[in-house]
């Protein structure tokens, strides 16, 4: 109990008593609401009474996320990429890096106590492998839904996943990138109108977490029923959490920033790699376009330190991280062979370097949160 105990702060203290509410009525704050809506309500429908045994299998179910999301991110990356590299081997190896680097990322103990960010993972990375088995590219960069099912299917876990944590809702830019390209580039109405019908899906969960809300509460609570968008979701992030532009940025919070800053600084690495350096085709262009706008949201708008944990929804900084592994240690082996096996103080690993500094902080971040210290 004592370890269980330990595991138990921050936002696990709502998900845990969220876990074993007998009737959701019984809930006392509003703000609650926004606490990964579906994710809570999943462990509650278990209907374990006891505390901790509900506590452990949440635990369980976390753990087996995090594992089953670094394999669907192996299949996703080797999808992605076997028709970008001729060489099978370097596409197997770099799909198995991303996992890897995906599992010591710096979200580290969130991903392995009972928050979202696994579950979250997990049906992010599902829907963007099945959308990406379910398209087929032409030589002329276009490309066309061949697949409806895993299609319409991708934008279903999308939906699951917007009810699990509301920043997957940029997931929907999947689907509207998707309805752009078939109606007014290609010309393809019938793909257009499976963008449109798979795309709403995502719309109807927003939605549901807005409306559902505003019948439960309004017009009773007039901080926010009476707003021009009466919607829970953002009253409570600006009032409870105080979101907003550059409300964050402020003096005392530079020990956050700074916090995250090697997050940040792989996220801007990996966008203009990807963009300018590395010869992708349109298959990765969408997940390009997402991450641009999310690092966006989460530095000017959102608490910045929660990047730490809440990237884990968009594959592209692992990616980046396995491509440079790969390609870092290989000039680093052609150039001790030049060198007669003599490596000098500047052969400079950054993909290395980073891996020593995930599990430091890992390490650090995991006393951290232990002793219900920042950031969180």
């Amino acid at each position: 109990n004592i370890l269980l105990n330990n595991l138990i702060k921050w936002d696990n203290i709502y998900f845990t008593k969220l876990f074993n509410f007998d009737k959701e009525k019984d809930i006392i704050f509003e703000h609650e609401y926004v606490f990964g809506p579906l994710w809570w309500r999943l462990i509650n429908f278990l209907k374990i009474k006891s505390f901790y045994k509900n506590f452990i299998i949440a635990l369980m179910i976390t753990n087996l996320c995090h594992f089953s999301s670094s394999i669907i991110l192996y299949e996703l990356t080797f999808t992605c990429f076997k028709s970008l590299n001729p060489l099978q081997k370097r596409v197997k190896n770099l799909s198995l890096i991303s996992s890897l680097f995906f599992i010591i990322s710096p979200a580290g103990i969130f991903l392995t106590t009972t928050y979202s960010e696994s579950f979250c993972s997990l049906l992010s990375f599902t829907s963007l492998y099945l959308r990406e088995i379910s398209l087929k590219y032409n030589f002329d960069k276009s490309y066309e839904i061949k697949k409806i099912f895993p299609y319409f299917l991708s934008g279903t876990f999308a939906s699951i996943a917007v009810l699990t944590r509301s920043n997957t809702l940029l997931l929907g830019i999947l689907y509207l990138f998707d309805l752009i390209n078939n109606f007014f580039y290609y010309k393809n109405l019938n793909n257009a109108r499976w963008s449109l019908l798979t795309g709403f899906q995502v719309f109807i969960s927003f939605s549901a977490l807005n409306v559902i809300p505003y019948f439960q509460f309004c017009p009773e609570r007039t901080l926010w029923c009476a707003n021009k968008i009466p919607s829970l979701l953002l009253f409570a992030q600006s009032n409870y959490w105080n979101t907003g532009f550059l409300k964050y940025w402020t003096l005392n919070n530079i020990p956050n920033f700074l916090f995250c800053l090697p997050t940040i600084i792989v996220i801007i690495n990996s966008l203009f790699y990807f963009t300018y350096k590395y010869p992708c085709l349109i298959k990765i262009k969408v997940i390009l376009i997402i991450s641009t706008i999310y690092l966006f949201l989460n530095l000017f708008f959102w608490h910045v330190q929660i990047i730490n944990r809440i990237s884990t929804f968009l594959p592209i900084s692992y990616w980046y991280m396995a491509d440079l592994f790969i390609t870092e240690n290989t000039n680093k082996l052609l150039s001790i062979n030049e060198k007669k096996g003599k490596p000098t103080i500047n052969d400079f690993n950054f993909s290395k370097s980073f891996i020593y500094y995930s599990v430091i902080w890992i390490t650090v971040q995991t006393g951290l949160y232990g002793m219900f210290l920042p950031p969180a």
